[in-house]
Order: structure tokens, then C-alpha cells, then sequence
């Protein structure tokens, strides 16, 4: 199993960081879900603009 890092922030205790975490992400993987989307896009867009140059 990889370490997990939850920072809980405000109003937010480290099991309340912790079990979101662990629900936003899929098993096996150390990135949350829509983080992994976030850079999936990103990858997309610079890929897209290298082929316009």
C-alpha cells in the first residue's frame, strides 16, 4: 500500500481529510480522481497547442 497525504484543513479534522482522500480516489492509485482528470486535460491542451506551432 502507498502512503496517502491528507492535509485537513479548515473546519476539517484529519479523519474527515482522510476519508475524503481515500473516497475521491480509485484503489491502487495515490491521486485523487479529479486531480488525475485535471492533469489528464492539461496534458491534452499542451498537446493540442504543440500541434498548432
Amino acid at each position: 500500500m502507498q502512503p496517502l497525504v491528507a492535509h485537513a484543513g479548515w473546519r476539517t479534522s484529519p479523519e474527515d481529510a482522510r476519508r475524503v482522500a481515500l473516497g475521491a480516489s480509485t484503489p491502487g492509485a495515490r491521486t485523487p480522481v479529479p486531480l488525475e482528470e485535471a492533469r489528464r486535460v492539461a496534458r491534452e491542451a499542451r498537446s493540442n497547442a504543440a500541434a498548432e506551432d
